[in-house]
């Protein structure tokens, strides 16, 4: 019964298949909010809002970003990748997820991106480099691409200690920008790297990461067969309890109707996810 009452709201609401609820009432909301009168922003405007909220040359950055919500944004999706990198330097790193199909095989060089346009755009960058790993890939480009994106091919699961997130946050101590996404999400991976460091020290979730999953990755044209572990499926993000600790997490924050920026360190993140899992706290429900 919960799952007909479920189906008929998302026909209701015209929910995608392939979308989450939220995302999809999220992508209604935006819609709507287009058409009201906003305030444009310039790409000079970017510019002085990435170096107010503390983004440096030489610096390490993941972006998540959601191009629907960067409509007053008077700019297109390259322009954005350029001036990301034009910011950070030659000495910084741009890393972003990239993802991959919802199967178990990706082509490291032709699967698309599934985690946006400008993951999409930095991925068909010359000298982007990409995470061989399935599902969850990521992208990178930059002085410390190769270093960080390197390991993950050996991770045991997607966010571990050889992951470009966790590598990203513990040796480069990177800054995370969340774009157009509004000041309040639920998507922070990081916490996902603390909850997985847990593993083997609590029992919940030494329960939780107990699915062993396989996969195919195509790298220069030759398949590698993948061994990893992920989450059971009955082992959900709980996003009262991921808005709750994301609202702990010190951040600066540029948010406008149909523009918003929010920068904080990955490392900060972590920490408060870490010390929650470790002292009994459930990051997901079950």
């Amino acid at each position: 019964m919960k799952n007909r009452v479920h189906y008929l709201l998302r026909l209701l609401l015209g929910i995608r298949p392939a979308e989450s609820f939220d995302d999809g009432i999220r992508r209604k909301i935006l819609k709507v909010q287009k058409r009201l009168p906003h305030k444009q922003f310039s790409e000079t405007s970017f510019v002085n809002h990435l170096r107010s909220l503390g983004i440096n040359t030489g610096d390490v950055v993941i972006v998540h970003a959601s191009w629907r919500g960067m409509y007053a944004l008077e700019s297109t999706p390259a322009s954005v990748v350029e001036i990301l990198l034009k910011t950070i330097g030659k000495t910084g790193t741009l890393v972003m997820p990239c993802y991959g199909s919802k199967s178990e095989k990706l082509d490291v060089k032709k699967t698309k991106s599934t985690a946006g346009v400008l993951s999409e755009t930095l991925r068909n960058r010359d000298g982007a480099i990409r995470s061989a790993f399935p599902k969850f890939s990521m992208v990178a480009y930059g002085a410390n691409a190769e270093a960080i994106i390197s390991s993950h091919v050996n991770s045991t699961y997607q966010f571990d200690e050889l992951s470009p997130y966790y590598i990203s946050m513990d040796k480069y101590n990177a800054k995370v920008l969340l774009i157009g996404m509004g000041e309040k999400t639920h998507k922070i991976s990081v916490f996902h790297c603390a909850s997985y460091k847990c593993k083997d020290k609590t029992d919940f979730y030494n329960n939780c990461f107990t699915k062993k999953c396989s996969g195919e990755v195509i790298i220069e044209n030759e398949a590698v067969q993948f061994e990893y572990i992920d989450r059971a499926d009955n082992y959900s993000n709980n996003k009262k309890v991921f808005l709750s600790l994301f609202g702990s997490v010190p951040k600066h924050i540029i948010n406008h109707k149909g523009y918003s920026i929010v920068m904080f360190k990955a490392a900060d993140a972590y920490r408060i996810a870490y010390n929650f899992c470790i002292n009994g706290g459930e990051l997901y429900t079950h």
